[in-house]
């Protein structure tokens, strides 16, 4: 009825999703180290489950989870 949502509310909309998601995951951090996107975890078993549900990740040690990012 308005038009497209601009392109500052999508990403507003993105980054909301991604807080909600980590809060979920119990992910305190996310940074990227050259290929992979680091996750920072709180909770061991949701970070197991989180693992199980995506092969593309892998729990590091006892803190990080890794992600090999997509070329």
């Amino acid at each position: 009825r308005y038009g497209p949502i601009p392109n500052p509310t999508e990403w507003l909309l993105k980054i909301t999703r991604l807080r909600i998601l980590a809060a979920y995951w119990q992910i305190g951090s996310i940074h990227r180290n050259e290929k992979y996107l680091v996750f920072g975890y709180r909770d061991p078993n949701k970070a197991k489950a989180l693992v199980a549900r995506n092969s593309d990740m892998k729990i590091i040690d006892e803190k990080d989870i890794y992600y090999k990012i997509p070329e």
